[in-house]
């Protein structure tokens, strides 16, 4: 059932929260926890500081791993009524330098690991980038740190003005025919399909966990680990990436209730747990109660029929998504490159 409430501007959705739930658990990663109090506020201090360096009706790109800066810099450059264009961290040299050049961004927000990297790109880029670096090293006088701008009070403060139907996100296509193209998302776009698809699907609530590995931007992501979170106002933790080993070790000691993923990670966490029984890993949730249980399958994230269009399992509740039903044979062996 399609809840419009959930589709409101960002900042409404963050200030209603703020003040039902401010002290409650926003986004965490292995760093730092962010309540919702915290999250309202610093993405209200560092909107007011991007407004003062020119973002509005501009693009800041976002260079960066998995991390909640992340997710602060999406929710304040929509607050600073700019464009937030998430590029893949990841990308090859050339791929990356073509996506900063091709978005425009006047600001581009990154951390202290991609700074040599990208400082290198922008010297072609043919324009005048200021960069916003979470850990900042020292001694580092060209450049403004990101906890300075979250952490303090802005010249004025966040516009908080973006129409819901005006472009607010830009994400770029994989380039698998070409060029990677950026596409124009609004805040209105984003969160039909949060209120369409995800918080329906997902029974998603305020008392959920979710637990999400998913590279944060790419469009998945964006829906379900940001802005579903920030229209339901449950709390999530965000991987820098996918690991069976470590999703197992938290499925264990935390109240894990949602784990957005696609078949291939399913895959590796039976792999991973081998002959254990599963009923270890997902020790402490509800159990799938419905009817249209698929016998032929043990694994407790396959058990449920599911539409293939939803990529999400529960932990807790009646939805799953398939697996395959036969091991993949991968080149280099038993998991790609980069997995544990």
């Amino acid at each position: 059932m399609l809840d419009v409430d959930l589709i409101r501007p960002v900042p409404e959705l963050l200030a209603g929260h703020a003040a039902a739930r401010g002290g409650a658990m926003a986004f965490r990663d292995d760093r730092v926890v962010r309540t919702w109090a915290q999250l309202h506020e610093r993405t209200g201090r560092l909107a007011g500081h991007l407004g003062a360096l020119g973002a509005a009706g501009g693009c800041v790109a976002i260079v960066m791993e998995n991390r909640v800066e992340l997710a602060e810099s999406y929710l304040a450059a929509v607050r600073a009524g700019a464009v937030a264009a998430c590029l893949n961290a990841r990308a090859g040299d050339g791929e990356l330098a073509f996506m900063i050049a091709d978005c425009g961004a006047g600001l581009l927000i990154t951390e202290a690991s991609q700074l040599e990297r990208v400082r290198g790109m922008l010297a072609g880029v043919g324009r005048d980038v200021r960069l916003i670096v979470a850990d900042l090293p020292a001694g580092s006088a060209d450049m403004l740190g990101f906890e300075d701008l979250a952490g303090t009070a802005p010249p004025a403060p966040a516009g908080d003005a973006l129409p819901l139907h005006a472009p607010a996100f830009m994400l770029y296509t994989s380039g698998t025919t070409g060029r990677p193209k950026g596409v124009l998302l609004s805040q209105h776009s984003c969160l039909w399909v949060v209120a369409a698809c995800w918080a329906p699907a997902l029974e998603l609530t305020p008392d959920d966990l979710v637990l999400s590995p998913l590279p944060l931007f790419h469009s998945y992501a964006l829906d379900l680990s940001v802005l579903a979170v920030v229209a339901v106002g449950c709390a999530i933790r965000l991987l820098p990436r996918f690991s069976p080993s470590r999703v197992i070790e938290l499925l264990r000691a935390e109240p894990v209730t949602v784990f957005p993923g696609v078949p291939t990670m399913y895959d590796y966490l039976d792999r991973t747990l081998g002959g254990e029984p599963s009923s270890r890993c997902w020790s402490g949730t509800r159990r799938c109660s419905t009817p249209r249980w698929r016998a032929s399958r043990t694994r407790p994230w396959a058990r449920c029929p599911w539409p293939s269009w939803s990529r999400g399992t529960r932990a807790r509740s009646t939805r799953r998504t398939s697996v395959p039903s036969s091991p993949r044979t991968w080149p280099n062996g038993r998991y790609p490159r980069g997995s544990s």
